[in-house]
């Protein structure tokens, strides 16, 4: 059993896309995966190093957080990095290359894990003083001004301009942004990464906030590509579903503060049948 490659491999799938929106059966797999590795890895240790104390708390500190009934992301990311300090001196196990592809995920993982944990600490906090009608309203009012107007306004923009400039445009719109008749728009792949944080993370109802975060992690997987049929694909894909949550609110027109891809007081249920 490779175990520091089973580390690896869930610390890359996490790295980008949470745990807890992975399939159940993804999530069911990785956490068998991982607790089968942390019992091998006991085993192995416990006739090694039998009085070795900070391996038997790494152990431990790994299979207490896969036998949580919800699975706590950064308790688990800092598991794995005790586990990388206590294994990467020895040589029981795998090379320096397998080690090294390791700490890579496992920081990465780390850090998006942190950051998650951290932002949706703080609008839990804020919004758990509102109450269920304030919340509602609160979410309504964030969801049209920094949703709308913040993203799908630029993001509806992008792909009516996709359907129509070539190709070598479509490449430098991704990173470099484009100027158009209706005004300078920045680089695709920075303005969803800056803004997602704003869209997302702004948001008090939790369920529709993973939501967002599924959507927009799926768009940037795809603009990390370069395949421009799919990107145009998953533009049109992504609109639809933001404008699809947005009606969910009783938002019901589109206007734009700055760019206009459709008329002022459009209805959205009418730009959902033309993306569709």
């Amino acid at each position: 059993m490779n175990i520091i490659q089973i580390f690896t491999d869930f610390s890359k799938s996490c790295s980008q896309m949470p745990f807890f929106l992975l399939s159940e059966a993804e999530q069911k797999s990785q956490i068998e995966k991982l607790q089968q590795a942390g019992f091998y890895l006991q085993k192995k240790m416990d006739v090694l190093l039998k009085n070795d104390t900070k391996t038997s708390q790494a152990v431990n500190h790994l299979l207490l957080a896969l036998n949580q009934d919800q699975l706590d992301e950064y308790n688990l990311a800092q598991a794995l990095e005790s586990i990388y300090e206590v294994i990467c001196n020895t040589n029981l196990f795998s090379h320096e290359r397998d080690f090294a592809e390791f700490k890579k995920y496992s920081d990465i993982f780390r850090q998006r894990a942190f950051h998650h944990k951290i932002r949706s600490e703080k609008i839990n906090k804020k919004c758990k003083l509102l109450s269920p009608e304030d919340r509602l309203a609160y979410d309504q009012k964030i969801l049209k001004e920094k949703l709308i107007f913040y993203v799908v306004e630029y993001t509806l923009q992008v792909g009516k301009e996709f359907k129509h400039i070539d190709q070598e445009q479509k490449m430098m719109f991704l990173d470099e942004g484009l100027k158009v008749e209706s005004g300078n728009l920045p680089g695709l792949r920075t303005f969803m990464q800056s803004y997602q944080e704003e869209a997302v993370y702004s948001v008090c109802e939790e369920n529709e906030r993973n939501q967002l975060l599924k959507i927009f992690l799926e768009l940037q997987e795809i603009l990390n590509g370069d395949n421009l049929d799919d990107i145009t694909n998953a533009l049109d894909e992504f609109n639809l579903k933001l404008l699809k949550i947005a009606l969910k609110y009783d938002i019901t027109h589109f206007s734009g503060l700055i760019l206009k891809p459709y008329p002022d007081d459009t209805l959205i249920q009418d730009i959902i049948k033309e993306l569709s």
